[in-house]
């Protein structure tokens, strides 16, 4: 297949999800957890269950599109200030597409509505990942979902992305590549990290202390591991 076929059918594809990504009936829809016959919990179904039919594209392509696994996990969601917390509720993220997905009944895969996610936890890999959408928190040059490494008065933001990468050569299958951007906020304004020096150049008006503070817990940051940069700014914060 060449290039051009392969554009056909990558446009194809969209079509049909896009075709089948209908808005689901929340009155059709249930999960463990949620008493239908009680109005608070129909109500309250009303919110969560709001969203379109999500549909796997890529069902053949080697690797996945997810966050941590292809596994539904634990977590909780807030839609519209509800916040839900049920242990039977199971989330992933889809990272090609940045949509949040929860599991119904029958099933059933919903892309939940973004304009009413406020925030959601997974759990994966013994951990806690907390993610945000900034724009709920006035941060206006960032859009979508981000994983929250830092909560202080500065912040530490991840956005992980995986796009589709088709294959070249005869016998190659279509594969995911994963990429993330880091960003740190303060005082509304988000400033994208692409290294030690534009860190310290954000940190500068306690340039010695924080140098003092690196030097002496031997702290070695990357942009490709993000977490070393949270025991900086933990530091950092202390300051204030």
């Amino acid at each position: 297949m060449n290039r051009k076929s392969k554009v056909w059918l990558l446009l194809s594809c969209i079509i049909i999800r896009f075709a089948f990504q209908v808005t689901a009936d929340a009155s059709l829809l249930s999960c463990p957890g949620i008493n239908v016959s009680d109005p608070r919990d129909s109500i309250e179904k009303q919110i969560l269950f709001n969203g379109k039919i999500w549909v796997n594209l890529y069902p053949m392509t080697e690797g996945h599109q997810f966050f941590s696994s292809t596994d539904f996990v634990p977590g909780s969601v807030s839609m519209s200030g509800k916040t839900f917390t049920n242990p039977a509720l199971r989330f992933k993220l889809d990272l090609v597409n940045d949509e949040l997905l929860i599991s119904a009944d029958l099933g059933t895969v919903l892309q939940l509505n973004k304009e009413m996610v406020d925030f959601f936890t997974l759990e994966s890999e013994g951990r806690t990942f907390r993610f945000v959408k900034p724009e709920a928190d006035s941060i206006k040059s960032l859009c979508g979902y981000y994983h929250v490494l830092h909560n202080g008065p500065t912040k530490l933001y991840v956005r992980y992305r995986k796009e589709l990468r088709l294959r070249s050569t005869v016998g190659e299958r279509d594969t995911f590549i994963q990429s993330h951007t880091v960003h740190l906020v303060r005082e509304g304004v988000a400033h994208r990290i692409t290294g030690r020096a534009s860190l310290m150049k954000l940190l500068a008006d306690r340039k010695i202390q924080v140098w003092k503070f690196i030097r002496s817990e031997n702290i070695r940051i990357s942009r490709n591991n993000p977490g070393s940069i949270v025991p900086l700014l933990e530091f950092y914060d202390s300051l204030e």
